[in-house]
């Protein structure tokens, strides 16, 4: 009877962990990450501390912001949730790994010093370096009124996508700053679910997987090729897959 009690309650353990899991992925996804902003861009940048915190704190998070970390501008950690048998007891433990996506700090000064694409190329390349983890994404976030030429303007933020993958963002007041920190926090602590959701295989609940109707399969492939695209956000991804639902159809205008 202690053996049948044991097993049930070490499955009851399993159970109730696995449900934190898919919670951690779903409504508690901003709870399990975590944002740091270095010391170096808070002392560049007045009040911008105090204002993220602020925004945080609105949405119930305040407790995943931590004010000093390590990188040249903000980085975020996940909590990963994990949990195993062990001689008939259930050990549950966690364990924080970086996200790769990263704020590259830079004021509108030094951004406009720069003569040439490459030259500024050049030192994104040296910044990213100094992260601490590999092939950082990152979003350079140029802050200040900036007074430069816009094709110029346009060289920089095209070199910088095309050489790295990386937007480019031009925040002109403090709050700005703090509603853009809050708004990658919400979309990182997504994006793994989202990536699982894309990852599915496409299954026939009758035969098992299978290679899927093609429409599917297209459809599917044409909504990774969207979301590569600069700049631009789920809703347009979507109405453009709507109204032209593979890239042939938009071939023909």
């Amino acid at each position: 009877m202690a053996v049948l009690q044991k097993k049930i309650e070490l499955q009851k353990q399993m159970a109730r962990f696995e449900r934190e899991v898919i919670t951690a992925k779903k409504s508690k996804c901003e709870q399990n990450l975590f944002c740091f902003i270095s010391p170096d861009l808070l002392g560049s940048i007045g009040n911008l501390g105090e204002m993220t915190m602020k925004v945080f704190e609105k949405r119930n998070i305040g407790g995943q912001l931590h004010l000093g970390g390590q990188g040249p501008g903000v980085c975020w950690k996940r909590r990963i949730l994990e949990g195993e048998v062990e001689n008939g007891e259930f050990i549950r433990g966690e364990r924080m790994i970086y996200e790769q996506c990263c704020i590259l700090p830079m004021n509108a000064g030094d951004y406009s010093a720069f003569k040439r694409a490459e030259e500024l190329s050049g030192f994104v390349e040296q910044c990213l370096q100094k992260y601490p983890f590999v092939a950082p994404r990152a979003t350079l976030v140029v802050y200040g009124i900036l007074q430069m030429p816009k094709g110029k303007m346009a060289d920089f933020v095209l070199e910088i996508f095309e050489r790295y993958r990386a937007q480019t963002r031009f925040i002109v007041t403090v709050e700005e700053y703090a509603a853009l920190i809050a708004r990658m926090h919400r979309s990182i602590a997504r994006n793994e679910r989202r990536l699982e959701e894309q990852n599915q295989l496409i299954v026939n609940i009758e035969k098992g997987i299978s290679e899927g109707d093609n429409s599917c399969i297209v459809s599917d492939w044409w909504m990774k090729m969207l979301s590569q695209m600069h700049r631009m956000g789920s809703d347009a991804q979507r109405t453009i897959a709507t109204i032209f639902p593979d890239p042939h159809s938009l071939l023909k205008l």
